[in-house]
């Protein structure tokens, strides 16, 4: 009898003991859960570049990356069949004054672009790059069916990185995008050139020595 007694409260205990209470109201998160409420969009996202991809406009732009570093990147919104926002680590060229679409063509799902950028050069560099210029060509190679691509640049003026655009009087908006766009440039010593030919895009930027270092110019 005495056995049964027992039975009899102990059972009633442990469902008891079982029975979990709801959170009071006002009780604190979980620390994990407050970390995460403090990581909000605006934290994360740069409001010119949202407004950029939202307008669907071709554009060359500066955004900061989310990663710890924040590091600036130089990006291009191409415009066609699909939008393609495409960005590069580049601390050096920012907010371009001039930017023009050179040449396009279309072969397949491919389009093949070629950018003109030109920056007047800021940044904390010093003085001797005051009226200074950020200067590059940009060749793009873009699916546009799995909308990704392949860039190909060369820079061809930079008071950074002493490089000197040697092609005196050449005019980008009288090139009448038929004939080869030649570059020549002064870096590390030695006359280069950088050559894009519209007969023979496929072969994108080509490099070699300028025809000025013979001249002695």
């Amino acid at each position: 009898m005495r056995s049964l007694l027992l039975i009899l409260l102990v059972v009633p205990l442990t469902f008891f003991g079982q029975t979990k209470t709801p959170p009071k109201k006002g009780a604190k998160a979980p620390k994990d859960t407050v970390a995460r409420a403090r990581v909000s969009p605006s934290d994360t996202l740069d409001p010119r570049d949202t407004l950029i991809q939202a307008s669907g406009q071709f554009a060359v732009y500066n955004k900061r990356g989310r990663g710890k570093d924040r590091r600036l990147k130089l990006c291009i919104q191409l415009t066609g069949v699909n939008i393609l926002n495409y960005c590069i680590n580049d601390s050096i060229t920012r907010d371009p004054e001039t930017v023009t679409e050179l040449w396009r063509t279309d072969e397949g799902d491919s389009t093949f672009v070629l950018i003109y950028v030109d920056a007047f050069t800021k940044g904390d560099f010093g003085k001797l790059c005051d009226g200074g210029h950020e200067t590059k060509l940009m060749f793009f190679r873009w699916n546009y069916v799995t909308n990704k691509a392949l860039l190909r640049q060369r820079t061809i003026a930079s008071c950074v990185k002493a490089v000197t655009n040697m092609s005196k009087g050449l005019d980008i908006n009288a090139w009448d995008a038929k004939s080869p766009l030649v570059f020549e440039y002064h870096k590390g010593g030695g006359f280069l050139e950088v050559k894009f030919d519209p007969a023979n895009y496929k072969a994108g930027l080509q490099s070699g020595k300028a025809s000025v270092e013979a001249g002695g110019e």
